[in-house]
């Protein structure tokens, strides 16, 4: 039984850091994806201003 435990240790090590390391990846592309997604509800805000100073203008020069 210790020749198991022996032989699969190396295995699991590496079986920990793969997993370790997946974790990062994962971490760090959720911060990624985060930061895409704040970009881009800034730019809707931004366009959403930008067509209501349209609207308003176009409002005022009808009138």
């Amino acid at each position: 039984m210790r020749v198991v435990g022996d032989r699969s240790r190396p295995q699991s090590i590496r079986s920990a850091d793969i997993a370790k390391h997946t974790r990062e990846s994962v971490n760090r592309q959720y911060g990624e994806i985060k930061s895409g997604v704040t970009a881009v509800n800034q730019m809707i805000a931004t366009a959403l201003e930008v067509a209501k100073a349209s609207k308003q203008t176009v409002m005022e020069t009808v009138m």
